[in-house]
């Protein structure tokens, strides 16, 4: 078994801009994230662009730009890009309300900063989620309560992930970093260091199974030296390298070694 990376977690992502102007950048000026139903849904509109002048607002689910699909699996980042790159504008259709409106958008310099500010001031539903205490809910039903710092999830949290998993442990800049336990949907569960939202350094991982490891992870694997423990009792130690027990000793359930070799469930 080799280790899954922690979920990713969901950030706010800013279509691409153009190249600057006057110090900021150029594009259509709205911020998104995934919604339930698959439909992006539009957190933050910067002042002054191009997504305010035609009619985009917070909330709007986005269903086509220029006539592509950017529902289900479809890189939205790339459908953006393209259409603000054909200019000089983009026609949007968006859900709001219910109601199906056509709106078209021209692109504008716009303040990142600023506009990333609204979203999680959009997102907030409850306490400050800028600079202290807060709870935080994206559109696709993920939930964070915790400490932030910039807007960002830095310090210690709990997050809910849609697909059923749980975290509660540090984050830093958004990311799960630091230390924490992690419980997956099928009953999964570890404990110990993270860094950039994935089991690194040293922890425990327990599994559905009632296998357990105990020892160095690196980028989510099993990397290093550790001992996995099977449900019947017997244990492997040695050298893991990319989730592989490459050399070590299987020892009896009472302790004693039994054989060299490389690790095998």
């Amino acid at each position: 078994m080799v280790a899954r990376r922690l979920a990713p977690l969901v950030a706010l992502l800013l279509p691409l801009a153009a190249l600057a102007q006057d110090g900021l950048p150029v594009g259509f000026g709205f911020a998104y994230l995934g919604g339930t139903d698959g439909q992006p849904v539009v957190t933050a509109v910067a002042p002054g662009s191009g997504a305010e002048a035609g009619g985009l607002a917070a909330g709007d689910s986005l269903v086509t730009v220029d006539g592509q699909s950017v529902t289900g699996t479809v890189d939205v980042q790339a459908v953006l890009v393209a259409a603000r790159d054909a200019g000089p504008t983009a026609t949007f259709e968006v859900v709001r309300d219910g109601a199906p409106r056509t709106l078209t958008l021209g692109t504008a310099p716009y303040d990142p900063a600023v506009l990333s500010r609204l979203a999680v001031v959009f997102l907030c539903v409850s306490g400050d989620c800028l600079d202290g205490q807060g709870e935080w809910a994206a559109p696709d039903g993920e939930r964070y309560a915790g400490a932030f710092v910039g807007g960002r999830r830095h310090g210690d949290g709990r997050l809910a992930l849609t697909n059923g998993a749980l975290y509660v442990g540090t984050f830093r800049d958004g990311l799960l970093d630091g230390r924490g336990t992690y419980i997956w949907a099928d009953g999964d569960l570890y404990v110990g260091e993270v860094r950039d939202g994935a089991p690194h350094g040293d922890g425990v991982r327990t599994y559905d199974d009632g296998g357990v490891y105990t020892g160095e992870f690196v980028g989510g694997s099993r990397h290093g030296t550790g001992t996995f423990r099977r449900p019947d009792g017997t244990v492997w130690t040695g050298v893991w390298v990319d989730g592989e027990g490459v050399r070590g000793t299987h020892h009896a359930a009472d302790g004693a070694p039994v054989s060299e070799g490389p690790f095998a469930d």
